[in-house]
């Protein structure tokens, strides 16, 4: 058992899985599959699953909205959402493109200064 400053504790298992529970009273158990898995389920309502490589996350809020986000290995991720939007940025390019709801598209680029610019067409 870990105790921190702030009144937050932690126990973690032999076998990898732990507990915390927050200073405001949210206990987020984590858990890991035969497959290396993590699955983190909090009594707020969260929980997430990640997969052993880390490549693929699937989150749920406490409404039931699923959010999926799939990485690659160069650093480029589309992330999908329960209302039908996603957004996906390809690291080759810099460039992110967003979809709403409703299928309107748009495109941002990491300028030179590092900041997110919308995209001209």
């Amino acid at each position: 058992v870990v105790s921190y400053a702030d009144g937050s504790n932690r126990v973690v298992r032999e076998d990898g899985s732990e507990t915390y529970s927050d200073p405001y009273g949210v206990t987020t158990v984590t858990t890991f599959d035969v497959e290396g898995r993590m699955t983190e389920v909090s009594s707020d309502g969260w929980s997430s699953t990640t997969s052993a490589d880390g490549l693929t996350y699937r989150e749920t809020d406490p409404d039931g909205r699923v959010n999926n986000t799939v990485r690659q290995l160069d650093g480029s991720y589309t992330a999908t959402f329960s209302d039908g939007s996603s957004t996906r940025y390809d690291a080759a390019t810099t460039q992110t493109t967003l979809v709403d709801p409703s299928g309107a598209v748009t495109m941002y680029r990491i300028d030179e200064n590092g900041n997110e610019a919308p995209t001209v067409t």
